[in-house]
């Protein structure tokens, strides 16, 4: 079992992530529980974050998701002000 799942990582470019699950690395939007396991924060904190206005935030319907490389860049950004 555990070399079909080596396997599968490898073939489809899959990355495990510590809550559990796994997601592409080449997937462009997150959900909030991927950008939690991303960025290792608190659910609420993502939450809160998502809700607020910020450029890396898309909504379709009732969902939020995160744009992979706009939150890269955003995090970056904050880092970079905070040093």
């Amino acid at each position: 079992m555990v070399k079909v799942r080596e396997n599968l990582v490898e073939e489809n470019k899959l990355k495990f992530l510590f809550y559990g699950g796994y997601m592409r690395e080449d997937k462009l939007l997150m959900s909030a529980k991927e950008v939690q396991a991303y960025l290792g924060i608190g659910i609420n904190s993502v939450r809160k974050m998502m809700r607020e206005p910020n450029p890396f935030t898309v909504q379709i319907g009732n969902r939020r998701y995160a744009n992979k490389e706009k939150l890269k860049e955003y995090i970056m950004e904050r880092c970079l002000l905070t040093t």
